[in-house]
């Protein structure tokens, strides 16, 4: 594997036990409009510490493996 690949790889790992906002949105690749959707729908758990809002890792792998596996054409 490049140094290159390993490094982009290396920033999708989720860091320490929880993100901000932003981090989630960076690791997801998706914006913070849909970030606040699923949070709002319930599919994704925020939690408060004081004024900052954070995504724990298990919330953030529970989301993705809860997306919708797209079937491919044989």
């Amino acid at each position: 594997m490049s140094s290159h690949l390993a490094a982009d790889l290396s920033q999708l790992a989720i860091p320490g036990g929880a993100m901000t906002i932003a981090e989630f949105c960076n690791w997801a690749r998706i914006g913070r409009t849909m970030a606040y959707a699923e949070i709002k729908a319930g599919r994704l758990v925020l939690r408060k510490a004081g004024a900052k809002s954070l995504i724990s890792r298990d919330a953030a792998e529970a989301w993705l493996h809860s997306l919708p596996v797209v079937a491919t054409a044989n």
